[in-house]
Order: structure tokens, then C-alpha cells, then sequence
């Protein structure tokens, strides 16, 4: 990781790079002995609520000014210095208007310069021998601040790099694509439930649906493949804009049932709003779930994409290409499977609303309760979470007991017991409910 993805390069406003060109000098100097796969991101439009003073306020009002347009540049006005001079101005050459305070936006432009000026550095210096992935973290379908930037790092990459929207899952796709480096290519087919592949994958993507997953493809080197041919078949539900999210939940599960039956291995992409509807019938549908080698509905379409595709890929391109599966393996990608539907929906879609509630009558903040925090609250709060996440009937029991009545595929695609599993050490390690932990046991 270059530089921070999520929170620390979206306050660090050093002017002064020494230090981080010669991280950058020894990265570089590292692809002369490793195959390298680096990670970065186009910061993004507004920085994290809850830390350093910024509420949903301060956000919205910094997301609002930095996705007004600015001017595009182009040719050889497309340098780091003049995207810098044109943060403060609107396509129009006048400055932007905006309440926010000097200093505020002083240090944001310094954190965005930063950024840009690293980036610059290491991708114009590092050669064929790394691969780069640069995700556009928290960005909108129009022209903004983020707009030439993205273009000019594009054009440094080349053939050596992908840039596209999101980066919950940067890290996963460079395990994915150096997995599927070393080991061999993996083919893919993929079908639609929804018909909103066309439109914008969601308020805070640059690209339509189809054209975010083709991107992610792309970057991970999977092969279009047509139905009957793929190694791997991704359904993606998307928002309803032919039938309802009901309908085209059960058009996605009879799709995957047929699938299964064939032993074909499947990634589940949900970005249809509302996950617990297909998760809450596939449970339900009696199918072998053991085929789902990935299933992510994680906040953004990009982030559910990367992290559905990245699980997926790895666990078949080890079995394909005939590496021991141990023990430990199968246990790794049982974690995973489990985590991501119970993550996805029985926190974020169950338990996450008994924390908020509990940790507002504390008069906690949910974005940072830091503030509250003292040994006895924490163990208060981590029980609220484990009652919620473990409760009898509740979406974490039903999916174990639906995934250990399924099967689990080992090495030659043979089918294998799935294990029992069990949910502890349950935490929030931020501080704040947007994400949890908690640890997955493997009989």
C-alpha cells in the first residue's frame, strides 16, 4: 500500500516528500527481486466523518465543493502543477464558492497535492515490472476534482495498472491478480438480474455498472468466456428496473441453482439496496450453497464487486491449477464465505442497528464514539453485538446451518462436508459501527 487508503492520506498535508520518495525509490527497487502489486487511491471528494473534527455536516459540505466541475484539462496541459492551481475554480475559470472555512480547505488541497505528487512519482519511475491498482475512492458520476486527476494518473499507467471506483477491495484484487499470475488465468461469464447494468453503478461511481465490473475484470485478468465455456459464472443483481427486487432475487437463485447442480462455481454480486432479500431466499431455496465462491453486498457496487470477484478467483484458481488443498486452505476460504454474508447482512442489515441504538443512549456518536469508551462500556457494547449476532433464528444461525448442510469443494471440484463453524471475539475496532470484527472458528 503506497500511501494510506482509507483515512491516513486523507489528512497527512506534508509538503516536504523526502521520506515518502524513498519509499517509493525502495518499492521500485523491490520488482527487481518480487513480483510486485501496489495499491493506492485517487483520494477522495470529502475525508472520513468522525475523524478530525468532521461530522456528516462538515462532510456533506466538503463532498458538495469538491464534486463541482472543474476545468478539463488536456494534451500537455494535463501536468500535476496545473491540476493543482485549478482545485479552487470552476470549469468556467472563477473561483468556486463555499462556506467552508480557509484553513479547512488550505489542508485539503495539501492532502490532494500530496497524494497527487507520490503517485506521479512512482508511477513515472516504476517501470513494467509492478502492477498498480488505483482505486477512486468515494467519487460521483460527474465531473469533479477528482475528474483530471484521474485522467492524468491514467495516462502514467498504461498497460501496467488499473484505475477504477473503489477501494474497500484494493488489497484483495492484488492477492487475486498475483494469484492468478502465478498460477494461471481464469475465464468468466456473467448475467444480469435487475437491468440496471447500463445506468450508473451508484452515486459514488464515475462509470456505469457494466463498465465498473469490466474494469475490475480487466485488472485481475479474468477472460470473458461465454456461458457454457466460463470457469467461474457471476450473477449480479443489480436495482430493480425490470420486475421487482423479489422476482429477480429468485431469477438469480434459479440461475445459480442450475449452476450448482452442473458444479460450475459461482460469485454473487448484490447491489440491488436491498441484500437481504436475495440472501434471505437463498437461504431458503434448499440449494447447495457450497458453489458460492464469492458473495459480497459491501456498501458500494465497486467494493461488492472487487471483494465477490477477489474471494471467487483465488479459491478457484488454487483448485484449478492443482495446488495441495490443506486444511488450512479450506478453513481460510470457509472464514471468508462466512464472513461476507454474515458482515454483509446479519451486521450491516441486523445486528449494526441494535449498536447504533445502544450506543446513542450512551450518547455515543456511531461515526466515532471514542469519546464514551471505557472497559466497561467496550464489554457492554461487544455483548449488545455478540446477543445480536448470534441470536437463535437469526441471519448468522441460518446461514451456518444452511452452509453446513451444503457442501464444501476441495481440489478435482470434489464435493466435501462443509464444517461446523462458530462466531466469536466479536469487537469494534474503530470505534465506530460503519465496520465490525469478529472471529470465524473452523471444526
Amino acid at each position: 500500500m503506497l500511501s494510506g487508503g482509507l483515512v491516513g492520506s486523507r489528512w497527512l498535508d506534508n509538503t516536504d516528500l523526502t521520506f515518502e520518495y524513498e519509499v517509493a525509490d525502495y518499492i521500485i527497487t523491490l520488482t527487481k527481486k518480487k513480483q510486485v502489486c501496489l495499491f493506492d487511491t485517487v483520494m477522495r471528494l470529502a475525508s472520513t466523518t468522525g475523524f478530525g473534527g468532521y461530522g456528516m455536516n462538515e462532510y456533506s459540505a466538503l463532498r458538495s465543493y469538491a464534486a463541482a466541475a472543474r476545468k478539463q484539462l488536456a494534451g500537455d496541459a494535463l501536468t500535476v502543477e496545473n491540476i493543482i492551481a485549478g482545485y479552487r475554480t470552476g470549469s468556467d475559470g472563477s473561483i468556486i464558492p463555499t462556506s467552508l472555512p480557509e484553513k479547512a480547505l488550505t489542508k485539503y488541497f495539501s492532502s490532494r497535492s500530496r497524494k497527487l505528487r507520490l503517485a506521479d512519482y512512482i508511477f513515472r519511475n516504476s517501470g513494467d515490472d509492478m502492477f498498480c491498482f488505483v482505486g477512486i475512492d468515494d467519487s460521483t458520476p460527474q465531473i469533479s476534482i477528482q475528474t483530471n486527476e484521474i485522467n492524468y494518473i491514467t495516462s502514467l499507467l498504461g498497460a501496467n495498472g488499473s484505475l477504477f471506483t473503489g477501494t474497500d477491495e484494493l488489497a484483495m484484487m492484488c492477492f487475486s491478480r498475483l494469484t492468478t499470475d502465478r498460477l494461471g488465468t481464469l475465464s468468466v461469464s456473467t448475467e444480469y438480474f435487475g437491468g440496471a447494468e447500463n445506468q450508473a453503478a451508484d452515486s459514488f461511481d464515475v462509470d456505469s455498472l457494466a463498465v465498473c465490473l469490466e474494469k475490475h475484470y480487466d485488472g485481475m485478468r479474468l477472460v470473458r468466456a461465454d456461458d457454457t465455456g466460463a470457469d467461474l459464472h457471476v450473477l449480479v443483481l443489480t436495482r430493480p428496473v425490470t420486475d421487482n427486487n423479489a422476482v429477480n432475487s429468485q431469477k438469480l437463485i434459479n440461475a445459480y441453482k442450475k449452476y450448482s447442480a452442473d458444479g460450475k462455481p459461482v460469485a454473487i454480486i448484490d447491489i440491488s439496496g436491498d441484500p437481504a432479500t436475495l440472501a434471505n431466499r437463498l437461504i431458503g431455496s434448499g440449494a447447495d450453497l457450497g458453489y458460492v465462491f464469492g458473495y459480497s453486498s459491501w456498501n458500494t457496487a465497486a467494493n461488492s464487486i472487487g471483494i465477490s470477484l477477489s474471494n471467487a478467483a483465488c479459491r478457484l484458481a488454487h483448485l484449478k491449477y492443482g495446488e495441495a488443498d490443506t486444511d488450512e486452505n479450506r478453513a481460510g476460504f470457509v472464514r471468508s464465505v462466512v464472513f461476507s454474508f454474515c458482515k454483509d447482512i446479519g451486521y450491516k442489515h441486523g445486528a449494526k442497528s441494535a449498536l447504533d441504538s445502544y450506543i446513542s443512549s450512551l450518547g455515543g456518536n456511531t461515526l466515532n464514539y471514542y469519546s464514551i469508551v471505557t472497559p466497561a462500556v467496550e464489554r457492554n457494547i461487544n455483548a449488545v453485538f455478540e446477543k445480536a449476532m448470534t441470536a437463535s433464528g437469526g441471519f448468522c444461525a441460518r446461514i451456518t446451518k444452511a452452509l453446513e448442510k451444503s457442501s464444501l469443494i476441495a481440489e478435482n471440484m470434489r464435493k466435501t462436508a462443509f464444517p461446523k463453524v462458530t462466531l466469536t471475539g466479536f469487537r469494534l475496532p474503530w470505534y465506530r459501527t460503519f465496520e465490525a470484527a469478529f472471529d470465524i472458528t473452523v471444526s
